[in-house]
């Protein structure tokens, strides 16, 4: 099961600029690359599609994506 709002504008890469540039690592939007290997979950009775996902390299990074 897929959670989908559609409600929600998808995040374009004008709106992610600032996280990209606060972390050290990766800030991906769906359609990158890496964007489907990085969202797998153990748990494959769910399909998460998260509208942006992080791949933190230090804790700052994670203090950076949660601001």
């Amino acid at each position: 099961m897929a959670f989908d709002d559609s409600s929600l504008p998808p995040v374009v890469p004008e709106d992610a600029a600032a996280l990209v540039a606060a972390v050290a690592g990766s800030v991906l939007l769906p359609g990158d690359a890496a964007y489907d290997d990085e969202r797998a979950v153990f748990n494959l009775n769910h399909e998460l599609v998260p509208a942006v996902i992080v791949v933190a390299e230090s804790a700052a990074d994670v203090q950076a994506a949660v601001a």
